[in-house]
């Protein structure tokens, strides 16, 4: 009896320490996976602002394309078209060219987390820059593109806010119906003043 007791203790111990382990392994488990994920997070959110970035390029890009494009196939079907015209087409492009370039080198810029300069910028400015590009993409629809921004001063980067009008004109564009007019204004809310000691 003392023996089936010693054993009895033998397989309970046994059974315990089988129990101890069971469940170390399943907080080591629970822990490693808590830990990975805690640890994976940052990779995925890399992952994600790189599919945003990758994303946000395409648009950026397209929009001189599709300029490009319009110019070049309206240049293409005129019969009447002149020498003069040839080379206004090729000058268009050759801005639309030299843009791209540009937000090329913004978009290296901004993918290597540098700053971009943001000076005193007339918007005015920008908004005409802006609507002469993006005139083309009405042309097709037989949309007008009006200018109703102001003199007004902002704090920014031109080329920036170029590309953001034109952005935003094009998808103006897209979604509007033919032979519609498309205005773009602006307006002061407020004054705002920045010191450069804050």
């Amino acid at each position: 009896m003392a023996r089936r007791t010693a054993e009895q203790n033998q397989v309970e111990s046994c059974r315990s320490t089988d129990a101890f382990n069971g469940v170390v392994l399943a907080s080591g488990a629970v822990c490693s996976y808590l830990l990975a994920r805690r640890t994976l997070r940052p990779v995925e959110e890399a992952m994600e602002a790189q599919s945003r970035f990758s994303s946000d390029a395409a648009h950026e890009l397209r929009t001189p394309l599709t300029i490009m494009q319009s110019e070049i196939e309206v240049g293409l079907r005129d019969k009447k078209a002149t020498k003069q015209s040839h080379n206004e087409l090729l000058a268009s492009s050759l801005d639309e060219v030299q843009r791209m370039r540009t937000l090329t080198d913004r978009l290296l810029l901004l993918a290597n987390n540098h700053d971009m300069t943001l000076l005193p910028t007339n918007l005015e400015n920008a908004a005409i820059e802006a609507v002469n590009h993006a005139i083309p993409f009405g042309s097709g629809k037989k949309i007008r593109i009006e200018n109703s921004v102001g003199t007004l001063q902002v704090i920014g980067n031109a080329d920036s806010l170029i590309d953001v009008l034109v952005i935003l004109l094009d998808n103006a564009v897209k979604y509007s119906p033919a032979k519609s007019t498309i205005t773009l204004s602006a307006s002061a809310k407020g004054q705002t003043r920045r010191d450069a000691n804050n």
